[in-house]
């Protein structure tokens, strides 16, 4: 048998994380822009403290770990780190990632939280390397929020030069003169003023709710979530009428890549051109700082989307999946 305890050391933690990590496919992986441990390691290092715990799962005293978890409280929301619960071979035939799992639910909920969510990732091309912890969770009382989401990445040294094509009464500028409320507006016309796009972004509530968009808008222009300039957020204007955004930010201590997203063009402006337009905008941004890569979101079948992208230089990476358990 093994037992499940709080490990208030981070030391021994990093260290039993380490080793329960070692099977992981990205823990050696040569995969660009995968997981990597020193990454995750400073992670760690980083949430330690009051709004988070740290699991392990042994025999007795026995010092070879079986399994960690790590858990961060952010508001009513848990948030575990990438690939975990980090089970050994041994440890997975004993259900040690379904009894952390339920340790950490139930810690949660006597703290009064009311969900737990955790998102996977893994390279398109290697599904078979995210089976098992998509079957553990599955099994263990989560959902899957929203589709499959799929990364795309670009070198931006390969799409320099690349022009939109020319559209009538188009200019494309920053957002130094709009409010917040200005993109909020904007976000909900591009995302959900439409029936079809209401429906089918409904899962989100960033693209889809005030309060939502208003949580992400603040982050980014914060610098929170990483650089964010008033030059990284282009609007599109027709006339002098505002048609569309693609917003962007470079994530924290990242000198090398940038994200693009979202990018929202208004219903009544769609199919011209604008789209890509302001993909290439955004990326010019990004590549005049001095990123090397860009990246950007969408949905496995959002085919229409995927194609533009992939016109523009992008080629898929990673999918992603977000799973979630209400405790409440």
């Amino acid at each position: 048998m093994f037992e499940i305890r709080e490990e208030a050391s981070l030391e021994r933690f990093l260290a039993l994380w380490e080793e329960c990590m070692k099977g992981a496919p990205w823990f050696d992986s040569d995969v660009k822009f995968w997981y990597k441990p020193e990454e995750e390691l400073e992670r760690l290092d980083s949430i330690h403290g009051d709004d988070s715990f740290f699991l392990i799962a042994c025999h007795g005293s026995e010092p070879e770990p079986l399994g960690v978890l790590s858990v961060q409280v952010l508001g009513s929301v848990g948030k575990m780190g990438p690939w975990e619960p980090g089970v050994t071979h041994a440890g997975r035939g004993m259900g040690v990632g379904e009894a952390l799992l339920e340790r950490a639910c139930e810690k949660l909920g006597d703290w009064g939280v009311e969900k737990l969510e955790f998102t996977l990732r893994y390279p398109c091309d290697a599904p078979a390397h995210a089976a098992w912890l998509d079957g553990l969770y599955r099994g263990c009382g989560f959902s899957q929020r929203g589709p499959t989401g799929l990364q795309m990445l670009a070198d931006l040294s390969q799409i320099a030069g690349l022009g939109a094509k020319d559209i009538r009464g188009l200019r494309i500028t920053g957002r130094e003169n709009l409010s917040i409320d200005d993109l909020v507006g904007y976000t909900l016309r591009a995302f959900s003023s439409d029936p079809r796009d209401k429906t089918y972004f409904s899962w989100d509530p960033l693209t889809t709710t005030k309060d939502g968009a208003q949580r992400f808008f603040n982050e980014i222009f914060s610098q929170e979530m990483g650089r964010s300039p008033p030059e990284f957020f282009r609007v599109a204007w027709i006339d002098g009428e505002p048609a569309g955004f693609a917003g962007s930010f470079a994530r924290k201590n990242d000198e090398t890549r940038g994200v693009v997203g979202p990018v929202g063009v208004f219903p009544e402006y769609r199919r011209r051109g604008i789209a890509t337009a302001l993909v290439l905008s955004a990326c010019d941004a990004l590549r005049s700082e001095g990123y090397r890569y860009a990246y950007l979101g969408t949905h496995v079948d959002n085919l229409p989307a995927r194609r533009m992208y992939e016109r523009i230089g992008f080629k898929p990476v990673f999918n992603t999946v977000e799973f979630e358990r209400n405790l409440a």
